[in-house]
This record gives structure tokens, C-alpha cells and sequence, in this order.
């Protein structure tokens, strides 16, 4: 499954590989990534193009995930066992973190990214 790239064996920190025993068995069983919802708010707003890529949106979060801080809070140890919502951040913060993954989606960095568009 690996090999035919059927499988997504990484967290929902983008920790891994993991044991195929440690998966969930269910979508609905995913942990909350705030980095698979941005990806999933800039595909929405044209940042990049559906693909027919296995995992397309995880490996979004995971570009995501080493070029942007959602929220400095975690940072400074004062978030703990919270789940951090996209949809719950101030307004004026999930802006500036959604026009930045904006950018950088559509940055020649992106390039070789499932959907890529380019510069727009």
C-alpha cells in the first residue's frame, strides 16, 4: 500500500512514519490538524488546484506546517491539551495566517506541490 502510495503513515503533527496498526480506522477518528484545515481553506479559495494526488491535502499541512506558526500561544506553553481551530482563532489572526499560506501556495516554493497553480 506504501508503494502504490494508498496509505498516509504520518500524525496529526506530521510525526512518522507510523505503525500501520496506530492509523485510525475511520475518517471521522482523525485528530484535529489545524494545518489540514488551512490547507483546506486556501484550496477552497483558489490557493491551489484539486488534484487526483493520494493525500494531497496532508502533504499541503505538512509544507504548511514548516513555514507557518498558526498560533504563537503553543509557542509559549500557554495552550495545553487544546485542540487550535482555524475557525476559532480571531478573525483579524486566521486573515494573516490565511493570506500568508495564500502566498506561499502560490510561490515558486510550491512548485512540484500536488495542484500547484503557480503565481496568480
Amino acid at each position: 500500500m506504501q508503494d502504490k502510495r494508498l496509505v498516509y503513515l504520518f500524525d496529526n503533527d506530521g510525526g512518522g512514519p507510523i505503525r500501520p496498526k496506530d492509523l485510525c480506522t475511520h475518517m471521522k477518528d482523525l485528530a484535529n490538524d489545524p494545518y489540514r484545515s488551512l490547507a483546506w481553506k486556501v484550496r477552497t479559495r483558489y490557493g491551489y488546484g484539486k488534484s487526483l494526488h493520494a493525500f494531497a491535502e496532508f502533504l499541503w499541512a505538512d509544507f504548511f506546517r514548516i513555514r507557518i506558526v498558526i498560533d504563537s500561544w503553543i509557542l509559549k506553553d500557554k495552550i495545553r491539551e487544546e485542540d487550535v481551530l482555524i475557525s476559532n482563532l480571531p478573525a483579524e489572526h486566521k486573515k494573516e495566517i490565511i493570506d500568508e499560506a495564500m502566498q506561499l501556495a502560490r510561490s515558486p516554493e510550491a512548485a512540484g506541490m500536488p495542484g500547484y497553480l503557480g503565481p496568480g
